[in-house]
């Protein structure tokens, strides 16, 4: 692995435009949605057969049962191994389950066909609040730029309606409702909230334009940090400095505590002393606010000997002016909950990682009070909680200044943390909704993978959250597809242990890898310019289809994939990363047979077309390699090059009878579905209008997806420091540095095999 150089993406999206496949007429069989035909007769005009499957495993093969075992390491130290193992017959021999070829096989016919996602949210949101893993009804989280913190507004819950769960908010602004100021005829941006610095903190950075005199002016370190509880009503004065970079280029305006009042005396010790004059715009004016922790209070456990570990101050929330009063409704409300639970669940993720302690962040504040909860899970808002507010853009004059007219102030977004996590505007389940790719909800509402495979439909929630009945099949049907059991005699089984690359689970916070335009594109403002973070999961945009392109290295050579196996920094460690104590190697063959009944001529077509691995390469590499295969995927470790499957119908494999037919033979007593059924070209059932679907984006992504890239270049993910240096943002806008914000590169089209790269 070679940082910033160009490099394929490893994880990629298929685009799904069902609304384009309908408007251009393409066969109703395959792309509209309709009742299932059922099982209770053979039609006339539709095939039933079978076809011989002939499955050659072109890159390594790993999948089977997880399990955990206890090792003795050299040392005397006992360590737990995750591994997976392939499973055996009692002969020895490969035991494939059939409902893995068959999903297989599913999948790609789903993915040509436009289907409707088969497995979407399967979990309901029982809480209303707390997403469950694979519920994906609440927006996701992300975390903003550094610019976005400039945007917030400090604020304190003044109520909560108990019936609406609306909020009552007094904002918090600052030194004005401006949110610049002048600074020798220059507007320069200005944080609201003040920073409080931690007078023993050793972690500030030698390019900070302030010190610390503890001996000499800081009289007490341990009784102002016991004093400044979070939400405690404080004096202070502050001094209004220039933010400077390591480069000496000012960003933004700040106001930085220099003193702060301790007790009824009026004891004021000097926290900070500015190192330069020049420094400051506005010196020593006097306030009056409330501490904003991050960090917990002190307590037992965490014993408030630091603020924040690794943070340099907390933040007083104060405002000289006239008070603003404003509401921020439920969904504001419910928003703010659901971040505070991402928080939750990253922690959760994050101990389940077995990451060392020390790779882990430290909860914050608002976690460690939603852990304590009875649920574990946010609380409401209630008065006297600070948060900060993100106001709509209405909320501001031309200058940039907050409205005096409250009515005119729009809350969009709470937040807990300055520069913490925030929430997509939409969820996956809304964005999937408005697309119509969600699991057909009733008979009526099928689509051609769901009619074929079958389909089970969730049970509705009545208003008491209880599960509702329903009917026939509003509830599920059978599909018309099944796998014989799978022959693994000519498969070969190494039994090499392997320790395979961290397995992770996919994160769609990272939204460009699963994101793309209603025309299947990259989602952009307008054209040439890369989309904001802030600006992904929004509506008008569509949910692709996970894709892991093929390695084409992983096709050749007798070892294991390097990249499948290669160490991963952190997470090089056996808590994180699976042991393959088998796998199946190159050129193994399995054989199966799949039965159908009751298909269209079009929907037999498109099984047959996915079952021909020529037909899953891109016209330019095919003009090029007149024999170039496509490859269908199965087992773990996808996106390493692993389980690359050459999936086709063997010679003379395809058989099937007509309705009609098979009804002449059971007449006749001469035959039957299953027995001598004649042997049919795969030429007599051509894909409908297969020229120009193959200029359709998501047909088109699909061959490049299965054939993969021919240049040599890594197929792989972003490493840290790539993703790290993807995400920067300008300073003042929020918008992507040049050459930053890269999403992968669109499969389809002429540029589906150009690699990407991030800068250094």
């Amino acid at each position: 692995m070679v940082e910033f150089e160009p490099f394929h993406s490893a994880v990629n999206r298929i685009p799904v435009l069902r609304d384009k496949a309908q408007e251009k007429g393409y066969s109703p069989d395959l792309f509209d949605d309709r009742q299932a035909f059922g099982h209770d007769r053979l039609a006339d005009d539709r095939w039933s057969g079978s076809i011989h499957l002939e499955i050659t495993v072109r890159a390594p093969l790993v999948f089977g049962k997880q399990d955990v075992e206890e090792v003795v390491e050299s040392d005397g130290k006992k360590e737990k191994r995750h591994f997976v193992e392939v499973p055996r017959n009692r002969d020895g021999t490969l035991h494939v389950p059939p409902t893995m070829i068959k999903g297989m096989i599913s999948r790609a016919f789903e993915t040509l066909t436009c289907s409707r996602f088969r497995i979407f949210g399967d979990v309901p949101n029982e809480t209303d609040r707390r997403r469950h893993a694979d519920d994906h009804s609440i927006p996701l989280t992300y975390r903003p730029g550094p610019a976005s913190a400039l945007r917030l507004v400090p604020a304190r819950v003044e109520s909560v309606d108990p019936k609406t769960r609306d909020v009552a908010l007094e904002l918090l602004y600052g030194f004005s409702r401006e949110s610049k100021y002048n600074v020798k005829g220059k507007p320069m941006e200005i944080m609201r909230a003040a920073s409080l610095p931690d007078p023993g903190s050793k972690k500030n950075p030698d390019c900070r334009h302030y010190t610390f005199k503890r001996g000499e002016i800081v009289t007490d370190v341990k009784k102002l940090r016991k004093l400044v509880q979070h939400k405690q009503t404080v004096d202070f004065e502050a001094s209004l400095c220039i933010h400077r970079g390591c480069k000496k280029q000012a960003s933004y305006l700040y106001w930085l505590v220099t003193h702060v009042t301790l007790d009824k005396v009026g004891e004021q010790p000097q926290v900070v002393e500015i190192a330069t004059p020049q420094d400051y715009v506005i010196k020593h004016s006097k306030f009056r606010g409330y501490v904003y922790r991050t960090y917990p209070n002190n307590t037992n456990k965490f014993k408030g000997t630091r603020w924040f570990d690794g943070k340099h101050d907390e933040r007083i929330f104060f405002r000289r002016g006239e008070r603003l009063l404003v509401t921020a409704r439920r969904p504001i409300h419910d928003s703010y909950i659901n971040i505070v639970n991402s928080y939750l669940r990253l922690r959760e993720e994050q101990r389940d990682s077995h990451l060392p302690r020390s790779k882990q962040e430290t909860p914050n504040r608002v976690t460690v009070t939603a852990s304590k909860t009875k649920d574990a899970s946010a609380p409401d808002l209630k008065s006297g909680d600070l948060v900060y507010a993100v106001l709509s853009d209405d909320s501001y004059d031309d200058n940039g200044t907050i409205v005096k007219n409250a009515a005119r102030i729009s809350v969009i977004e709470l937040v807990p943390i300055m520069v913490g996590r925030r929430s997509y505007e939409c969820s996956p389940v809304e964005l999937a909704k408005k697309q119509f790719v969600m699991p057909p909800s009733g008979r009526n509402l099928a689509s051609a993978a769901d009619r074929v495979f079958g389909y089970v439909v969730p049970p509705k929630k009545d208003k008491k959250k209880e599960p509702k009945k329903a009917g026939g099949g509003d509830v599920a049907s059978r599909g018309h597809i099944s796998i014989s059991s799978v022959n693994g005699a000519e498969a070969y089984i190494v039994s090499e242990p392997v320790l395979l690359s961290p397995l992770l689970a996919p994160k769609p916070s990272s939204a460009r890898r699963f994101l793309t335009a209603r025309d299947g594109g990259t989602p952009q403002p307008w054209k040439g310019i890369t989309i904001k973070r802030d600006d992904l999961f929004s509506s008008g945009q569509y949910l692709g289809r996970a894709a892991y392109p093929v390695h084409r290295s992983a096709l050749t050579g007798n070892a294991f994939p390097e990249q499948a196996s290669m160490l991963a920094g952190d997470q090089d460690n056996y808590k994180v990363r699976l042991t393959a104590k088998s796998w199946v190697d190159r050129e193994s063959v399995l054989r199966c047979t799949l039965t159908f009944t009751n298909l269209s001529d079009d929907e037999l077509a498109a099984l047959v077309w996915v079952l021909t691995p020529e037909n899953l390469v891109p016209e330019s590499e095919r003009s090029r390699n007149a024999g170039a295969l496509g490859y269908l995927q199965m087992g773990l470790g996808k996106p390493f090059g692993l389980g690359a499957l050459e999936v086709r119908i063997a010679e003379n494999g395809l058989h099937a009878r007509s309705g009609a037919a098979l009804a002449r033979s059971y007449e006749s007593l001469d035959g039957c579905l299953g027995l001598n059924d004649p042997v049919v070209p795969t030429s007599d059932f051509p894909l409908p209008d297969e020229e120009e679907l193959l200029g359709e984006p998501w047909v088109q992504a699909m061959q490049r997806a299965a054939y993969g890239y021919n240049d040599n270049l890594e197929v792989r993910y972003m490493t840290l420091d790539e993703n790290k240096k993807n995400n920067q943002t300008k300073g003042s806008t929020g918008d992507p540095k040049a050459g930053r914000g890269i999403s992968p590169r669109d499969l389809w089209g002429p540029d589906s095999g150009t690699p990407i790269q991030v800068g250094p």
